[in-house]
């Protein structure tokens, strides 16, 4: 079992470097992948950041990623339920700390537009949202 990096999954992604992007490919190919979480919030956040990258089309990417045959994803019902989730109102590292939290009764945030979305689209966990401008 092999488990990329991110650098290797977005060479194989982009084509940036043909040579990277052969070799990343080849890789890719050559054994059952694990793909950590963490790796997928590099990813996404990379493709955002370095590629500009919409919502939808780091979503696009993402999912590639998590469909691969030979692929095995670290806590796979957390990831799925933040692919569902994610897009332009909610990132996907945010969809996917708010997926690892289906097991809690409350999801805490100051974030209003969070608040909205979750509670619009989700029935546990419950949101908290917490108070503006509180003196801690």
């Amino acid at each position: 079992m092999l488990t990329p990096a991110a650098d290797v999954l977005i060479y194989a992604m982009t084509g940036e470097n043909p040579a990277y992007a052969k070799a990343a490919l080849k890789l890719l190919r050559s054994d059952h992948l694990l793909i950590l979480k963490t790796v997928l919030c590099e990813v996404a956040t990379t493709l955002k950041a370095r590629y500009g990258l919409n919502a939808e089309q780091i979503q696009t990417a993402l999912k590639t990623i998590a469909g691969l045959e030979n692929a095995t994803l670290e806590d796979a019902p957390a990831v799925e339920l933040a692919l569902l989730l994610q897009g332009p109102e909610l990132d996907f590292v945010s969809a996917l700390n708010l997926a690892q939290s289906r097991i809690s009764v409350h999801y805490a945030t100051f974030d209003e537009h969070v608040a909205d979305f979750v509670r619009s689209r989700l029935d546990s966990p419950r949101v908290l949202l917490m108070p503006q401008g509180e003196q801690v």
